[in-house]
């Protein structure tokens, strides 16, 4: 999609105010690579001081809405989270960054469904790491793309 990150992240923040209130950060959407990082400041953080759950997943699942964006697949379609599972690993004292991919065949393979059948059902797998390169959570979200 001819979008910049920055347009991308203000449509994210617009949509969503909880990505504002986390100052989520897009950084990559291109080349099938899906990442994005958010800052170690007060309202990311839990009780004992590190990176809060709910942020870490909600990044993760950030990441399927920014595939269905960037792909162009259909404006007749809309993502739909069915499931997703974390795994926390190590306490994050740091920013993270959540990463996927979603290659050009993951495209024209969620394209031609669509066409088809007009849905589609797809796993997004992601890597949260601190700024050390530390995995600190993984999970597997289960996404479904239905007609509006």
């Amino acid at each position: 999609m001819d979008i910049t990150l920055e347009q991308a992240e203000q449509f994210s923040k617009k949509m969503f105010p909880l990505y504002e209130f986390m100052d989520l950060k897009i950084e990559q959407m291109s080349d099938g690579v899906f990442r994005a990082r958010v800052p170690f400041i007060d309202n990311n953080m839990n009780h004992i001081k590190t990176m809060a759950a709910p942020i870490q997943w909600a990044i993760a699942e950030m990441l399927g809405g920014l595939v269905w964006f960037v792909s162009q697949a259909s404006d007749k379609h809309v993502p739909i989270m069915k499931s997703m599972s974390i795994d926390f690993i190590k306490s994050a004292s740091t920013d993270i960054i959540a990463e996927t991919f979603f290659t050009t065949t993951d495209i024209i393979k969620m394209k031609d469904s669509l066409n088809k059948h007009d849905r589609y059902d797809f796993e997004l797998k992601a890597e949260i790491k601190d700024m050390h390169g530390t995995v600190v959570s993984k999970t597997v979200g289960i996404y479904a793309i239905r007609r509006l």
